[in-house]
């Protein structure tokens, strides 16, 4: 009994073929206020997420003393809380109401790419995002 009990915990414990594994992708940084809600009123035209700046010195003795660059970010976590569904593009396609991937009320989107060359439209009024930003 006691070896039929050990097997079949070993065998209940095995995992199946298909089970995805989990795999750690390495910590993402928030980026400090990156955080942004548009609205349906601004997604009625193609709008692009906004891409914080900071102010970086330069070493004395360069052309210009002080430069504000756009933070790097690699990963975006975009939440369509509205009502309505969005579409977005990112290959440089203005979005329209017929153009575009889908986002539909209610999903999010955890984009990894060009995020200053995303953007989306509401396929009808209704349509919010929350957006967050990450290097």
């Amino acid at each position: 009994m006691k070896l039929l009990r050990n097997w079949l915990r070993k065998f209940l414990s095995l995992k199946a073929a298909h089970e995805p594994e989990w795999v750690a992708t390495g910590s993402r940084q928030p980026i400090k206020g990156s955080y942004q809600n548009i609205s349906s009123g601004t997604l009625a035209a193609a709008t692009k997420i906004t891409i914080p700046t900071q102010t970086v010195n330069r070493p004395a003795g360069a052309a210009v003393d002080v430069e504000t660059l756009p933070v790097t970010c690699g990963f975006a976590i975009i939440q369509n809380n509205g009502t309505a569904s969005v579409r977005w593009t990112d290959d440089g396609t203005t979005p329209t109401a017929a153009v575009g991937m889908l986002l539909i009320a209610g999903a999010e989107l955890d984009y990894a790419g060009d995020i200053g060359a995303w953007q989306a439209i509401e396929v009808a009024g209704g349509a919010t995002l929350d957006i967050k930003l990450y290097r």
